[in-house]
C-alpha cells in the first residue's frame, strides 16, 4: 500500500495556478468565526462556490456545501437525511515552532516547512521541519499535544537542500528531497517522544549519468517503505526525464526534449506503479505517464478535466488511498476572464483518465477572482480524510481545507491566521491527528526580512445538517 506521495519543482514560483511543489492553487478565501477555545466554528466562503451533496449555507452571494451522506462526493445529491459538514475551533494562541533565534533568522525554503504526523509517542504528536536556503541546514522538532516542544535536531547538507516530503514510519522520521544534488532521504532517530540530534543519517541514490547537473524537479513517494521517484534534469541538449525506486535504482524515460513534456509537475503511486504528471507551469498542457517500465512511461496522453475551449486542466496534488488509488485534486481554468473550478475525487485506476472529466472527479469549488488563490500545501492524509493549507497571493492569511478521502468537501478555506502589519506569510502545511480531532497548521512568515515558523492548533469534528 502506498503511504505518501509528493512532487516539487526546484525553485517553485508564486505564479497563478502554477503547480507549486506539485500542488495546485485553486481554492478561494474563507473566513473563520473567531471562537473561544473549545467553541465550534464553521466557515463561510467568500468568492468561491463549493458544490456537493444537498446544498449548504453561505454568505456574500456564495455557498460552501458539504458531502452528502446519501449522494457521495461532488454533485451527487443526498437522500434527504442531511449532509456532513466539518467544524473547527482554534485552540489557544499561535505559537513559535521555530523562532527566528532558533533558526538564526535563516532564509527558509518555503517548501521545506512540513508537518509529519507522528507514528509513535501518543495520539497527538507531530514533527515539523524547516530548511535553510543559505546554510543548507534541515531543522526538525516534535510538537506535543500539551503544547510543549521537543529539542531541535539538525542535518546540514554539503551543497543544497530542497525538501520534497516527509514520513514517520514508526522507526525513524524520513525527510526526502534533492540533497547534495541527488535524490536522497535524511533519517532522524526517535528519542523517547522527541527526535534525536544524534544518529542522523543520509541515504542517496545518485543522479543519472545523462544529467549535466542534479535533479531540477523531483516527485517522490513511499510505496510501503520503498522510496520511488521521478525527476527532470538538464541533459545539455534538452530536458531528461528519469524514474526509479530504492530497490532497482533509476532509469531513463525520455531524454533531450526541448518542450515541457519531460518537466515533472506531479507524482504519485497508483496501484504500485509510477504516476507522473509532466508539462508547463501554470495554465498549459499537462501530460500523464503511467507504468513501471520505460516503454510504459513513453506514452503521455494529455490530462483533460474540462474540454471547454479556452480552459486548461491542472493536476493539483493527491494523497494515497487504501484502495491502492489516490484522492486527487485538480482544476480547470480560464485565464481571461478569470474562471476556475476545483475538482476532487477518488482515482482507482488509470482508465479513469480516459473519460472527461476523469471518472471519480467532481467539481467542489469555483472562483472568479485570481486574488483568492495562492501557494497550496501537498495533500495531508488523515483518517479517511485529506486536507491542505494555503497562503493566498495577498500573503496575509493562512487557510485550511478539509475533504473526505472520496473528495467531498467538509470545510473549504477556514481562516486560521491573519498577518499583523509588517508580516508576510509565505507557505503553510497541515496534519491531522488520529480520528482527525487534533489538527495542526504551521506556516512560514517573515517580519523585517527575518523568518520564523509559527503553529496553530485546531480541534475539528463533523456533524450532520
Amino acid at each position: 500500500m502506498t503511504l505518501r506521495r509528493n512532487a516539487v519543482p526546484a525553485g517553485a514560483l508564486l505564479l497563478p495556478f502554477a503547480l507549486l511543489g506539485g500542488c495546485g492553487t485553486v481554492l478561494g478565501l474563507g473566513e473563520f468565526d473567531d471562537a473561544d477555545a473549545g467553541a465550534t466554528s464553521t466557515t463561510t466562503s467568500t468568492g468561491a462556490t463549493s458544490s456537493s451533496g444537498s446544498g449548504g449555507s453561505g454568505g456574500s452571494g456564495s455557498t460552501t456545501t458539504s458531502a452528502s451522506t446519501g449522494g457521495g462526493m461532488g454533485g451527487g445529491g443526498g437522500d434527504g437525511g442531511g449532509h456532513l459538514v466539518g467544524n473547527c475551533s482554534l485552540q489557544a494562541e499561535a505559537f513559535d515552532v521555530f523562532s527566528a533565534a532558533e533558526i538564526a533568522g535563516e532564509d527558509v525554503d518555503t517548501r521545506s516547512v512540513r508537518i509529519i504526523r507522528g507514528a509513535a509517542g501518543g495520539s497527538d504528536v507531530f514533527h515539523v521541519t524547516a530548511g535553510g536556503q543559505n546554510n543548507h541546514t534541515l531543522y526538525a522538532r516534535t510538537v506535543h499535544g500539551g503544547g510543549s516542544l521537543g529539542p531541535i535536531a539538525t542535518f546540514t547538507a554539503a551543497q543544497d537542500l530542497r525538501v520534497v516530503d516527509a514520513l514517520d514510519d514508526g522507526v525513524v522520521v524520513r525527510v526526502a528531497g534533492i540533497i547534495d544534488n541527488e535524490v536522497a532521504e535524511v533519517f532522524f532517530q526517535h528519542n523517547g517522544g522527541d527526535l534525536s540530534d544524534t544518529g542522523v543519517a543520509k541515504q542517496g541514490w545518485g543522479t543519472d549519468v545523462s544529467c549535466t547537473y542534479g535533479p531540477q524537479r523531483l516527485g517522490f513517494a513511499w510505496d510501503g517503505s520503498v522510496p520511488s521517484w521521478a525527476y527532470s534534469c538538464d541533459g545539455g541538449m534538452g530536458t531528461n526525464l528519469i524514474a526509479g525506486d530504492g530497490l532497482s535504482g533509476s532509469f531513463q524515460v525520455s531524454t533531450g526534449v526541448m518542450d515541457k513534456s519531460n518537466d515533472v509537475r506531479g507524482y504519485a503511486r497508483l496501484n504500485d506503479r509510477h504516476f507522473i504528471v509532466t508539462g508547463s507551469d501554470g495554465p498549459g498542457t499537462a501530460y500523464i505517464r503511467y507504468g513501471l517500465t520505460q516503454q510504459d512511461l513513453s506514452a503521455f496522453p494529455v490530462l483533460t478535466i474540462d474540454a471547454t475551449p479556452g480552459y486548461a486542466s491542472l493536476y493539483a496534488g493527491s494523497a494515497p488511498h487504501a484502495s491502492g488509488g489516490f484522492t486527487m485534486i485538480g482544476a480547470s481554468l480560464q485565464v481571461s476572464p478569470f474562471d476556475a473550478t476545483m475538482w476532487a475525487g477518488l482515482i482507482t485506476d488509470i482508465a479513469a483518465f480516459s473519460a472527461v472529466p476523469p471518472t471519480g472527479l467532481a467539481p467542489i469549488a469555483s472562483y472568479d477572482d485570481p486574488a483568492k488563490v495562492g501557494e497550496q500545501s501537498d495533500l495531508a492524509l488523515g483518517d479517511q480524510v485529506v486536507g491542505f493549507a494555503r497562503v493566498p497571493f495577498t500573503q496575509k492569511e493562512v487557510n485550511m481545507s478539509w475533504l473526505t478521502d472520496l473528495g467531498a468537501p467538509l470545510l473549504i478555506d477556514t481562516l486560521v491566521q491573519s498577518a499583523p502589519a509588517g508580516t508576510t506569510y509565505w507557505s503553510a502545511d497541515v496534519a491531522f491527528g488520529p480520528s482527525n480531532l487534533n489538527v495542526l497548521v504551521v506556516w512560514l512568515e517573515s517580519t523585517g526580512g527575518v523568518y520564523s515558523v509559527k503553529g496553530q492548533r485546531l480541534i475539528c469534528g463533523t456533524s450532520l445538517e
